[in-house]
């Protein structure tokens, strides 16, 4: 079994003939199947370039699949893609776009959770651009259209550039190890001190002579390398538990954060005499 929220690919294929599939095939528009099988290697390059990162190409690849079989799981597929590639407003536009046609479809859930966030994002954005041409000059206007259109051309010339992955909660477990490395230490430092304290206990005991200054020292840094033995134990066994206490929410935060990638895309998937629905998620 693969750890939480390892991407897995899930294959469900819908067949469109009941029974007598080679009979029902006889009978299809052989320009039909042509497009199908065309489609069905669109969306596999797809989902390809979707896995490495370059969303802008896996969205040509999809468009080019739903040209040839207009499937509306694929306005999902795309306003997936154009989400991870931070195009906000392609994205709802094509998230509206699939639940206008498939409002009870499987992906429906996740289509109206990720359009409502993005109507947020984008209206919060507007309303702070409102605010600051109003309280802007001309200049600072024509400066800001000069990076939008800078923002765009960047956006569109590197077809192949790759998005780093955000890593929610790295922070959290970063510090646990730091945390419970440190209570290693501390641990290991009060287990010496014990070791100090009890070979002197253990001299001390045997001792059988009149008590001197050096011995009565002694004793003394006994006594002082117990405390030191306590002290370190219990900080070290409070740091490591606070550390992996730290860890824990780290790793919480991850898995919260993909768990909220979590739905069904779906797409036509074309192989051999079949024709089906290729379904994508992780658990």
């Amino acid at each position: 079994m693969c750890p939480l929220g390892r991407w897995m690919s899930v294959a469900a294929v819908a067949l469109l003939v009941a029974v007598g599939a080679n009979t029902a095939r006889a009978g299809d528009d052989p320009g039909e199947v042509d497009k199908r099988k065309r489609a069905g290697k669109h969306v596999e390059e797809g989902d390809r370039y979707k896995e490495a990162g370059d969303y802008d190409a896996a969205a040509r690849e999809y468009e080019k699949a739903y040209e040839l079989v207009p499937h509306p799981e694929l306005f999902f597929n795309l306003a997936q893609v154009y989400r991870l590639g931070k195009k906000k407003e392609k994205a709802l536009e094509y998230y509206e776009r699939y639940l206008a046609v498939e409002p009870n479809g499987r992906a429906a859930p996740q289509a109206r959770k990720f359009a409502r966030q993005l109507k947020k994002e984008l209206d919060k954005a507007k309303a702070k651009e409102q605010s600051g041409s109003e309280s802007g000059s001309g200049s600072s206007s024509g400066s800001g259209s000069g990076s939008a259109s800078g923002s765009e051309s960047g956006s569109g010339g590197d077809l192949t550039r790759r998005v780093e992955p955000s890593h929610p909660g790295r922070t959290l477990r970063i510090a646990g190890m730091a945390t419970a490395g440190a209570g290693l230490v501390a641990l290991a430092v009060g287990i010496k001190y014990g070791l100090d304290a009890r070979r002197i206990s253990n001299d001390l005991s045997d001792y059988d002579q009149m008590w001197t200054q050096a011995a009565l020292d002694r004793q003394a840094v006994g006594k002082r390398a117990e405390k030191r033995m306590f002290i370190g134990t219990g900080l070290g066994a409070a740091f490591i538990a606070g550390g992996a206490v730290l860890y824990y929410l780290g790793h919480s935060a991850r898995a919260h954060a993909e768990e909220s990638e979590q739905g069904v895309a779906a797409a036509p998937l074309v192989s051999g005499d079949t024709f089906g629905i290729a379904l994508g998620g992780h658990f």
